[in-house]
């Protein structure tokens, strides 16, 4: 079970998928989950990808399987996220890797590709926002002020079943997965949920934009609540290289809801950064 100790840091858990041939020297592919989520939410994404590329899937810290007793006033900061993604590269043997992080995820995939240029051969953005406008944050707030209000109001689960429900899922989307993704999420405690929700009130990685060098892709929800047209304008604007395109759902969730259509534009766009053609 891979897990990365470091000093003065909390240990993080990563999952690593490798179907590639032994002989291939294949590239690495980092699959960065976003708020309060963990590897398994890639679960869908795994056969699409590992048989093309060693998939490196990192739980977050203070979720999931990494460590979760922390200082969470002071360790939940874009840098430390940023340190500890590289962190686990460097644990895997990645000297330098695609990134695919979804909604916080591509947060961090931004700032990463910003800092460390020199480790990012590709980025591919999946819902992600380049900051939490004052809209989404009125939505998620639930009526209560603040969305932190709200979650010591009803209560983790509650919070994340309601605001599943409004932004997350279509109407028509199984109720298994649905159920599975709000108790699953649920799971990374009160109080994770609290300090990254904090965390995303004032998260803004704009400034780290112009930095981004990496050829990069977005996929975008069509009508998205938190991924929304003005964060496509903000990345279109400081990243004129990026390429955008739309699945065609208003659902936050795009990689669940499509998971295939998701992680095939992935696998293309990574393999045409590196000149390959994944196919069998």
């Amino acid at each position: 079970m891979p897990i990365v100790s470091r000093p003065g840091q909390p240990d993080l858990f990563y999952q690593f998928d490798d179907y590639t041939d032994p002989w291939a020297d294949a590239p690495f592919l980092i699959l960065q989950h976003g708020f309060c989520r963990t590897s398994q939410f890639w679960y869908q994404w795994v056969p699409h990808l590992a048989r093309h590329f060693r998939i490196i899937r990192p739980d977050m810290r203070g979720v999931g399987r990494s460590q979760r007793t922390l200082n969470w006033h002071t360790d939940i900061v874009l840098e430390k996220l940023v340190a500890d993604l590289l962190a686990i590269a460097d644990h895997a043997g990645a000297r330098d890797m695609h990134v695919c992080g979804e909604s916080l995820g591509g947060i961090i995939g931004l700032a990463t590709a910003s800092l460390a240029p020199q480790r990012v051969r590709s980025l591919s953005l999946i819902s992600t926002p380049t900051r939490i406008v004052a809209a989404a944050q009125e939505r998620y707030a639930l009526g209560y002020g603040s969305i932190v209000a709200a979650i010591e109001a009803v209560g983790a689960l509650q919070w994340v079943r309601t605001t599943t429900a409004s932004t997350r899922f279509p109407a028509d989307a199984p109720v298994g997965l649905v159920d599975w993704f709000c108790t699953s999420l649920a799971e990374a405690g009160q109080d994770a949920i609290v300090e990254y929700s904090r965390f995303l009130q004032t998260a803004d990685v704009t400034p780290y934009l112009a930095g981004v060098k990496a050829p990069v892709l977005s996929l975008y929800p069509s009508g998205g609540t938190i991924a929304t047209a003005d964060q496509k304008t903000a990345l279109q604007e400081h990243v004129p290289h990026a390429r955008f395109a739309h699945i065609n759902t208003a659902s936050h969730m795009i990689q669940h809801v499509m998971p295939g259509v998701c992680a095939r534009q992935v696998l293309q766009f990574c393999a045409a950064t590196d000149g390959r053609i994944c196919e069998e």
